[in-house]
């Protein structure tokens, strides 16, 4: 947490005044720098994920590599869409467009956390895992899809030159419920086992909370 806090203050303090890194009028490049950290991350959880249950046949293993697996495609179309990027084949580029991806991928990171952490654990069959790989990326289709469809329809969630409207407050308020139920259920476990590697979710679960 001090490591992010530090690296925010000398991106606001130290590099304000260049040009290429940071201004108050285009944040195209440090947007693609974040973004790109962001889809590595999650692709990188995904594969990890799917890497392990080879070893540990947990269904939490299958259920982090469909979630992260969401949210690093999620986070990859939210890049694509964003105002000055190309945007993809079947989607315009647009500040709307990449706001819903951007919350389709904190609703998904939320809602997997706390289902993952409330469900039991559960030991299941190796084929599992082709079924886990073909309904994630039926998801992936069907939400595509779709929002081809309907990016033209969807509510508007940013006002150029206004901000936020109160949709996006809210569905950004619902995320933060959610990761907040996460984080109190991580120190429930913590207190009752007391391993250092739940301190580490909660931080991630914080960093996720400020995302």
């Amino acid at each position: 947490m001090s490591g992010g806090i530090i690296f925010y203050l000398i991106i606001l303090i130290l590099l304000k005044e260049n040009p290429i890194l940071f201004n108050y009028t285009d944040f195209l490049f440090m947007h693609i720098v974040l973004e790109l950290a962001s889809i590595i991350i999650s692709a990188s959880i995904a594969i990890q994920s799917w890497i392990v249950f080879s070893y540990k046949q947990y269904r939490d293993r299958l259920l982090y590599f469909s979630g992260f697996t969401l949210i690093a495609v999620f986070d990859l179309f939210h890049l694509l869409t964003y105002n000055g990027m190309p945007g993809s084949m079947v989607i315009d580029s647009s500040e709307n467009n990449a706001t819903w991806f951007w919350i389709l991928a904190r609703f998904t990171q939320a809602i997997f956390m706390v289902y993952i952490l409330h469900a039991k654990v559960k030991t299941v069959s190796f084929a599992k895992k082709r079924v886990y790989f073909l309904n994630t990326l039926l998801t992936i289709i069907v939400i595509l899809i779709t929002f081809s469809y309907l990016q033209n329809k969807l509510p508007v969630l940013v006002i150029e030159g206004q901000g936020t409207t109160t949709l996006k407050n809210f569905l950004e308020y619902v995320i933060s419920f959610l990761l907040f139920i996460s984080m109190i259920k991580l120190a429930i476990i913590y207190k009752k086992f007391r391993k250092t590697v739940t301190l580490h979710f909660i931080v991630a679960v914080t960093f996720f909370t400020t995302q």
